[in-house]
């Protein structure tokens, strides 16, 4: 349902997911099949890392690979 409304509304499904306090199927899944996931969200929550500072991190980290 919340899918729908995004879709209808043109807004991001992450955030109305996020304002009604749920966390989509697809992230659940990618939090439940890797182990080390919650660990490594608490220990982002205890830096005070936001999404975005993650990101900034990930993608940092992959342009160094190349």
């Amino acid at each position: 349902m919340i899918k729908k409304l995004a879709a209808l509304l043109g807004d991001d499904v992450d955030v109305l997911m996020q304002l009604a306090g749920r966390v989509a199927q697809d992230v659940a899944a990618v939090i439940k099949s890797e182990p080390g996931m919650p660990a490594v969200l608490r220990r982002a929550r205890d830096l005070n890392l936001s999404a975005d500072d993650l990101m900034k991190l990930i993608d940092k980290s992959k342009k160094g690979k190349r």
